[in-house]
């Protein structure tokens, strides 16, 4: 994490850190991203969200954006999730997407609504680690990528990059 965070940071001007707990570290996420905050206490443009949640909401410009791991809530459900979580950031905002993982590939829907949840996107990003013991043995077989989406404060998403565990060494 540290790695990521101080790569992102002499990139960028900013670096907003969302750790979101799951399914298999409900606890432990929320500890590491304590112990990570702490690491860049001294680090001005490097914020480190700490809520303790499950889904967590992050502004940027004319964007917002909602992380969830994902096996806590549908889908369909997520968009009316954050407008009624967040009806301040949800009026002061044009484009409305949420991060998920919980299945570990790429999905990407904007349901009903002529294309669109209430102007909400849910997207699913697949996984960067190899598969563990319990995937492996039902047969899970997800591609491994690490995934990145640069928003342009007024614009919305403008551009994705893709990366392949293989790249990475």
């Amino acid at each position: 994490w540290v790695e990521v965070i101080e790569s992102a940071a002499a990139k960028f001007a900013s670096a907003h850190v969302v750790m979101t707990p799951g399914n298999h570290n409900p606890h432990s996420s929320h500890w590491m991203a304590r112990i990570v905050d702490a690491y860049f206490r001294n680090c001005q443009h490097v914020t480190i969200d700490t809520a303790p949640t499950s889904h967590r909401y992050h502004r940027w410009g004319k964007t917002l954006l909602g992380y969830s791991h994902g096996h806590l809530a549908k889908a369909a459900d997520l968009a009316v999730m954050m407008a009624t979580a967040e009806p301040q950031l949800w009026a002061d905002t044009k484009h409305h997407h949420w991060r998920c993982g919980h299945i570990h590939h790429a999905t990407k829907k904007s349901h009903v609504d002529n294309g669109e949840n209430h102007g909400v996107t849910v997207e699913t990003f697949p996984i960067l680690p190899p598969r563990d013991a319990y995937h492996a043995e039902h047969g899970y077989d997800a591609q491994r990528l690490l995934q990145g989406v640069l928003h342009h404060e007024v614009h919305g998403e403008i551009t994705r990059h893709t990366v392949h565990a293989r790249q990475l060494g």
